[in-house]
């Protein structure tokens, strides 16, 4: 896979990249979209249902906070850890 995402390949980084970012922007969307739907559907429908509406709503909320520690725990992990290999690593090659 890395031969495939080498400065060799552009037009191979540029797909994989555009499938990545499209991938995110549908997951994003399609997030907003249950939060939207949930909001605008009746109380009474979820119940008929046999579900709950603020449990769906309070789901949504959690993993949307708890995704957003996950990610910037992560982040702060490939800034200070791996970032800075990854950089010498690059100098000693030129």
């Amino acid at each position: 896979m890395d031969a495939l995402l080498s400065t060799s390949y552009p037009v191979a980084t540029f797909l994989w990249t555009l499938v990545l970012f499209l991938i995110l922007v549908a997951a994003i969307v399609i997030g907003v979209w249950a939060i939207v739907d949930a909001i605008r559907t009746p109380r009474e429908a979820f119940s008929a249902a046999g579900s709950s509406k603020a449990l769906w709503l309070t789901l949504f909320l959690v993993f949307a906070v708890l995704a957003f520690f996950v990610k910037a725990v992560l982040a702060i992990v490939y800034f200070l850890r791996i970032r800075p290999r990854v950089r010498a690593m690059m100098d000693t090659a030129r």
